[in-house]
């Protein structure tokens, strides 16, 4: 009869002809993670002043755990440098909490625009905010910059590319910032495809935050305005379950990671893409992971 050992990596059992052996190799078991389901995730929606008409109770309603609103963002238009608070940021954050939502919000990184002014605009904006997170909007790629004209001659201000050594010191500088004067997880919202197209030097230091992933896995377009459908060929989609049931990607299927990221811990699925009821515009819709 053959005798059995156990091995020392699963813990699994099979026939050996030399268990009376003591193993010299120390192994780790191996920890099985259990697999992810879909009670796993929240659905959240990322809203700007642009997204008017927003009725937040139907989107409470509709099992909307959170809401991450725009507070503001850097710009450089021709030369124009400056930053900006949205408009519309304490309006949402107000009626995300008065139907019992969590709140977040996000700041459009502008490379080119004072790196400080960014900053302390941004906490000014959130200041006293019971905020669950405050994320950096990294995928700004060109500005306004001192180029050498055609014939080399002279610098002339134009609009160019930024160096990926720029767009990632920028959008590290404000997560550094914002980690030090807030007591809150810091976010990052980025693509992978944009990372290794404009700036690989990222994932030298994304690990240290959340990462807030965009990918859209279907380019389709979603409403429940049925006659908006009709005229557009758009997909018809009534209710909230109905789309999740149907259409939406599940958060356990598996997507592109930049370099470094094992996990995501916000996926914006939807690519402005979806109109449900709450809502008069096209929205970001997120999954969440909860651990």
């Amino acid at each position: 009869m053959v005798d059995t050992c156990t091995c020392p990596v699963c813990g699994a059992s099979f026939p050996c002809t030399n268990c009376s052996q003591t193993s010299t190799v120390d192994v780790t078991p191996v920890q099985v993670q259990p697999a992810e389901t879909l009670a796993d995730f929240e659905v959240w929606v990322d809203v700007y002043q642009g997204n008017t008409g927003t009725d937040y109770k139907v989107l409470a309603q509709n099992g909307v755990a959170g809401i991450i609103a725009k507070a503001g963002y850097g710009y450089n238009n021709a030369g124009s440098r400056g930053s900006a608070k949205d408009k519309q940021f304490k309006y949402n954050i107000e009626q995300t909490l008065k139907y019992g939502m969590k709140a977040a919000s996000y700041w459009w990184n502008h490379p080119t625009e004072d790196w400080n002014r960014q900053v302390n605009t941004y906490l000014d904006q959130i200041k006293g905010m019971p905020l669950s997170f405050a994320a950096v909007d990294i995928e700004q790629a060109e500005g306004y910059v001192w180029v050498l004209n055609k014939k080399k001659t002279n610098y002339i201000w134009a609009r160019a590319t930024l160096s990926s050594t720029q767009i990632s010191a920028a959008g590290s500088y404000m997560c550094e910032l914002l980690d030090k004067a807030l007591n809150i997880p810091i976010a990052v919202y980025t693509s992978t495809w944009f990372i290794s197209g404009n700036s690989p030097k990222i994932a030298e230091w994304l690990p240290k935050y959340w990462t807030w992933l965009a990918s859209y896995p279907s380019s389709h377009i979603y409403t429940c305005d049925k006659k908006e459908a009709e005229a557009k060929g758009f997909t018809y989609c009534a209710t909230w379950q109905e789309y999740f049931s149907k259409y939406a990607p599940k958060p356990t299927q598996i997507i592109a990671l930049p370099r470094g990221i094992s996990k995501w811990k916000l996926w914006q699925f939807s690519g402005d893409r979806v109109k449900l009821p709450g809502s008069q515009s096209y929205m970001d819709l997120n999954w969440f992971r909860k651990k």
